[in-house]
């Protein structure tokens, strides 16, 4: 799957702080569904983005 630039960065940033944020945490689940959201968000943001 080739994923734009900008994309992959975004989603790349959020992987890290969900890696952080992990180690911090002893509720993973809740991070592991935020990251989730952030994915889904960034990549609504994405679609939408190119059917402009």
């Amino acid at each position: 799957m080739q994923l734009e630039e900008q994309m992959l960065t975004e989603l790349l940033v959020e992987l890290a702080h969900c890696d952080v944020v992990l180690h911090k945490t002893t509720q993973g689940r809740i991070e592991l569904e935020r990251f989730l959201l952030n994915v889904a968000k960034i990549g609504q943001r994405f679609a939408n983005a190119k059917a402009s």
